[in-house]
């Protein structure tokens, strides 16, 4: 992911020997940008469009607003990161625990304390109910 403030390109062009471009295309803050205020535009209706002191204004606020999109958006790919780093960690404790058990159960098996049958139902088992 981009780590330039203005969230990197909308719309990014895959620099290929046969496609040679210096342009990126805009924003994802400028795309962003873009929709608040055609949105915002779209609700004037039948009114005169903007004053010019009101367009400045106005570029200002969508340009605000298109920041704290931004902002929240890198703020839940951070918190998705997070989430998934500790679904890896439990995925990997439930692993470890299993190859324990299975380990547990070739032994027994190996003593001959209890029959392959026996073993595999049992590994099914606790397959089942480690990935829960």
């Amino acid at each position: 992911m981009s780590q330039l403030p203005d969230g990197g390109p909308a719309f990014p062009i895959i620099n290929t020997p046969d496609t040679m471009r210096e342009w990126e295309g805009m924003s994802l803050e400028d795309y962003f940008a873009g929709q608040i205020v055609t949105g915002y535009l779209g609700s004037y209706g039948d009114a005169p469009f903007p004053e010019e002191h009101e367009r400045a204004w106005l570029a200002g606020s969508v340009y605000g607003l298109a920041g704290a999109m931004l902002a929240e958006r890198k703020r839940r790919i951070e918190a998705r990161g997070e989430a998934q780093t500790a679904i890896a960690i439990e995925n990997e404790r439930r692993r470890t625990v299993l190859k324990e058990e299975c380990l547990d159960l070739w032994v027994s098996f190996q003593r001959e304390q209890i029959s392959l049958d026996d073993a595999w139902a049992q590994y099914e088992l606790r397959s089942k109910e480690a990935t829960r």
